[in-house]
């Protein structure tokens, strides 16, 4: 693991949050996305804390040191610089996912309105046994090789 936790400034879609994060923990970024994403699906606080996360830790080339409150008028000034360059020079992978996403929610409209209700199906419960039965699973995987 690396030192301290920053935001990534190479490997960012939107806030550089999960970049930083699979830097922190050297795993795939598209694992801590895929996590993230399905938290904000499933779970009630991902937005929030995605949010939090993207205020907290400070991106690579921030001067300051650890957070302090008196230091979140310039952590939302950062974020707000963020979002800015964001909606200007938007990356080609959020464009991406963007587009992935339309579709998704394009199809379960169209799906909804010919009489297939997702509702029906759906178990957020199942989910999260799922999701964690998988991260067990990826992290006992990703211990045993790196002691070889």
């Amino acid at each position: 693991m690396k030192e301290r936790l920053y935001r990534s400034s190479q490997n960012k879609i939107i806030g550089g949050v999960c970049g930083g994060l699979a830097e922190y923990f050297q795993i795939n970024p598209i694992f801590v996305r895929i996590f993230m994403i399905l938290w904000v699906i499933v779970g009630e606080w991902g937005i929030f804390v995605y949010f939090l996360l993207w205020l907290i830790i400070p991106p690579q080339q921030y001067e300051g040191g650890g957070f302090q409150l008196n230091d979140l008028g310039a952590r939302f000034r950062l974020v707000g610089d963020d979002l800015r360059d964001l909606f200007q020079n938007p990356s080609a992978q959020l464009l991406t996912y963007g587009g992935i996403a339309l579709i998704g929610v394009g199809a379960s409209t169209l799906a909804k309105a010919l009489g297939w209700d997702w509702g029906n199906y759906w178990n957020s419960t199942l989910v999260w046994a799922c999701l964690l039965i998988v991260g067990g699973i990826f992290v006992l995987v990703k211990t045993y090789t790196k002691k070889k």
